[in-house]
């Protein structure tokens, strides 16, 4: 399961919508189902600078996207929790958290092997939807 949903910043019906809606419950519940339904791995595509509260970027994008940021770290923590139950882990489901940084509409893919993958949130750059994709499923 992929969940790559986000809200908007001028997102129309508070509470449905929004960034404590979609990016905070949102991800939990989907989270939940897989859990529930034996779904084997669980994606999602956060933020990068997600874990950054005190970066520009951080900043910049919790503002605008009405607290987005705040509700995408809250959600991660929510799912990681989630899996560390125990029984979860004997079931063997799991999850990965992406976090790209600045997404582009660049139709070329460079593809995994050219992508730098590293442990934690301080690395940022530019990526491809398309590349966000590729990790996704591979």
């Amino acid at each position: 399961m992929i969940f790559a949903a986000s809200t908007l910043a001028k997102w129309k019906n508070p509470g449905v919508d929004d960034a404590r809606a979609v990016d905070y419950h949102g991800v939990i519940n989907a989270a939940k189902c897989c859990i529930k339904y034996n779904i084997p791995r669980c994606v999602i595509v956060s933020s990068g600078a997600v874990t950054r509260p005190h970066s520009l970027m951080y900043k910049l994008l919790n503002f605008v996207g009405g607290g987005i940021m705040e509700a995408q770290i809250q959600g991660e923590d929510g799912v990681r929790k989630l899996y560390k139950d125990p029984e979860v882990i004997k079931e063997g489901l799991y999850y990965t958290l992406i976090r790209p940084g600045g997404l582009t509409y660049d139709p070329v893919s460079l593809g995994p092997p050219f992508l730098e993958v590293n442990h934690g949130d301080d690395k940022s750059g530019r990526l491809s939807r398309a590349d966000v994709a590729a990790i996704c499923i591979a």
